[in-house]
């Protein structure tokens, strides 16, 4: 059985700093993609932020 691991706070914590600091979104676009967030709500975050980008 595999198991998933995830840390909704550092999901959060990923998501608010690219907010208070958009020239960050290089750098987590470069490793990241929405399915790397566990949360659904996370994911969708993140792909505005790639079409905003």
């Amino acid at each position: 059985m595999e198991e998933s691991l995830y840390n909704l706070a550092f999901e959060r914590s990923v998501l608010s700093s690219i907010i208070f600091d958009p020239a960050q979104f290089d750098e987590f676009d470069a490793v990241l993609t929405p399915e790397d967030f566990y949360l659904s709500a996370h994911q969708e975050i993140y792909r505005s932020m790639m079409s905003l980008a």
